[in-house]
């Protein structure tokens, strides 16, 4: 039996879950958009609640390089030629190659906060060669607390 459909998609063949929570262990900014205009750097929202998210594509990402640095080091370059349908990564995460390629077999959700405290700091841009702020340069830039928690779990699954 073919892993394909009559339309070219993939079929479902097997479906895991991975259930948990991400604890932010020092404050961190995952960039959105301010609607209003407080904020030059704020957070990601979902436009629905307000909660603060970790975008789905930021779990992913974030666990594809650490896997990548677990088999070839850290900060050492992926050998040229290696994505392909062969490689465990490419196979998992999808992979481009000239005009062959595959999607991602991994379909990651958007990770909600638990209600927490969101700091909002000041901050200037530093000039690299004088080392000081540059002038006129102040921004602010909302975080999350360190201790704020993420629930990965798909919410549209029933309890």
């Amino acid at each position: 039996m073919s892993d394909r459909l009559s339309d070219g998609s993939r079929r479902i063949v097997e479906r895991i879950v991975v259930t948990g929570e991400l604890l932010l262990e020092t404050p961190a900014h995952f960039g959105g958009d301010d609607q209003l205009g407080f904020v030059d750097m704020a957070l990601v929202r979902d436009p629905l609640t307000g909660d603060a998210l970790l975008p789905g594509a930021s779990i992913a990402g974030a666990l594809r390089s650490y896997l990548r640095t677990c088999r070839h080091g850290y900060s050492q370059a992926e050998r040229k030629g290696n994505k392909t349908r062969t490689d465990d990564l490419a196979l998992l995460f999808g992979y481009q190659q000239d005009t062959d390629g595959s999607q991602s077999s991994l379909l990651t959700a958007d990770a909600y906060s638990h209600p927490r405290a969101i700091e909002l700091r000041d901050n200037v841009a530093i000039n690299p060669v004088t080392r000081t702020a540059d002038d006129k340069k102040k921004f602010n830039i909302e975080l999350l607390a360190a201790g704020t928690v993420f629930d990965l779990r798909d919410r549209t699954a029933r309890p």
